[in-house]
């Protein structure tokens, strides 16, 4: 195995970090640096150059390389505490790709990953490609390495198992993420989902980035629709007076529960205006320099507020049945479609998410628009959205309670329902939250 610079611009850089950090002398800062950029630490007591090699790794300076494979095949440090010690060749042992490992697409490459890894490997060589596919099953890597004696197999497949893709197999030929209990209760999406959305195990931009500005427009603070044919307006409550009447937060904290029996006399249309108005409306509108943003009574992200809110109405005292629009700006209910199969089925689907429990009465689909908020936001733009959504959960719970209805937050949705009854696209919008809500027994 051999270190390479990772960007032939770093050498400076490099330099000033080991300088600083690793406690060599100048002259040996610099021998190091030009070894590295010259593919030569092999010239050296390797020991000697582990801790400098470490600082640089750490800090997304130099990347590791088969030796016989192209360099762009090469391991990438992508952990703060990633370390240099096990970069050896892989001569015996039988090895499987691991359950949670996956490829994918990225910068022109192929990428291959373990969620838990503290470094990943990018593959621009065919052979090393072809020779990772094997590995679906369980495979001898002495065998594999008898087989192909011009090829540098020992050293790629040392590569696979230090970023975990590949791992030992036991005596059943099952590898440890399949063998140990902690690996074994996490499904794949999830170990990736968790992996990629939080610091810690990503060399990627993370956060607040506003990569898309100037390359294309925001999303609108305020959706455009085009369901304006049939338009409810709500009625909106007297604030003033319920500052004065409302329980105490704690008492409303306290109260608060999951109501999933609701009596067979429905909400009004003035009860639904005032949960709506309470808790998702639109308070004001500011444009900036930094963009399109709106004040609601949750907090969101950014203040982006990328949400939207939409309310399927199965039985109200004075409100006809149907899926609706929730326009937050104008405080009012924008009819999309009359009762159908589709709306049936949502109906059905928030009734099976309580156990059977409960058929809502109304059910409100808390929807994002992905867009709106991965135009600033890289890396955790997803996990940010589903944060905003357990923000309103917990704000319409203490409305709920606050006004004596109740409410119940859901686990499950169907967002390809949600996308055919407004025709919207997956890309651009899709559920990711429910609340029903109706009159408690």
């Amino acid at each position: 195995m051999h270190a390479t610079l990772r960007r032939t611009d770093m050498s400076s850089a490099a330099r000033q970090l080991l300088t600083g950090a690793s406690g060599l002398p100048g002259e040996a800062v610099d021998e190091l640096v030009d070894r590295l950029a010259t593919h030569g630490i092999a010239t050296g007591p390797v020991a000697a150059c582990t801790h400098a090699l470490t600082v640089l790794a750490r800090n997304g300076m130099i990347r590791f390389a088969a030796d016989g494979a192209q360099t762009d095949t090469a391991l990438i440090p992508c952990r703060w505490d990633f370390s240099v010690e096990p970069m050896t060749s892989l001569t015996t042992g039988q090895y499987k790709l691991a359950r949670l490992a996956y490829l994918h697409a990225e910068d022109g490459h192929m990428v291959a990953r373990h969620p838990a890894a503290d470094c990943y490997l990018t593959i621009a060589d065919g052979r090393c490609a072809a020779l990772l596919s094997q590995f679906y099953s369980q495979q001898d890597i002495a065998a594999l390495v008898a087989s192909k004696p011009a090829s540098p197999v020992a050293e790629l497949c040392g590569l696979f198992a230090r970023a975990g893709v590949i791992q030992a197999c036991d005596a059943e030929g099952r590898t440890l993420d399949e063998t140990a209990p902690e690996r074994r209760q996490w499904d794949f999406h999830d170990a990736l989902f968790h992996s990629r959305s939080r610091l810690g195990r990503t060399d990627t931009p993370i956060g607040g980035t506003w990569r898309f500005k100037g390359q294309l427009p925001q999303a609108p603070a305020i959706k455009a629709h085009n369901w304006t044919q049939t338009v409810i307006t709500l009625e909106r409550p007297d604030l003033v007076s319920l500052m004065r009447s409302d329980l105490p937060l704690t008492q409303v904290i306290e109260a608060r529960k999951s109501v999933r029996h609701n009596s067979i006399v429905p909400l009004t249309s003035a009860e639904l205006g005032a949960f709506l108005y309470r808790t998702v409306r639109i308070r004001e509108r500011t444009q900036t320099a930094d963009g399109d943003f709106t004040s609601r009574p949750y907090p969101g992200g950014g203040a982006i507020y990328e949400n939207e809110i939409y309310v399927t109405v199965d039985r109200c005292a004075d409100l006809p049945r149907g899926f609706y629009y929730y326009d937050p700006s104008q405080h009012a209910l924008c009819l999309i479609s009359r009762p159908d199969w589709q709306s049936e089925g949502l109906l059905e689907e928030a009734r099976t998410a309580t156990a059977g429990i409960c058929r809502p009465q109304i059910l409100l689909t808390i929807a994002s628009r992905h867009a709106r908020f991965s135009w600033k936001y890289s890396g955790m733009a997803y996990a940010a959205q589903l944060k905003n959504v357990g923000v309103i959960y917990q704000t319409m719970y203490l409305v709920a309670t606050a006004m004596g209805i109740g409410g119940c937050a859901l686990g499950l949705g169907n967002t390809d329902r949600f996308l055919a009854m407004t025709g919207l696209s997956w890309f651009e919008e899709g559920s990711v939250g429910e609340f029903l809500i109706g009159r408690p027994l």
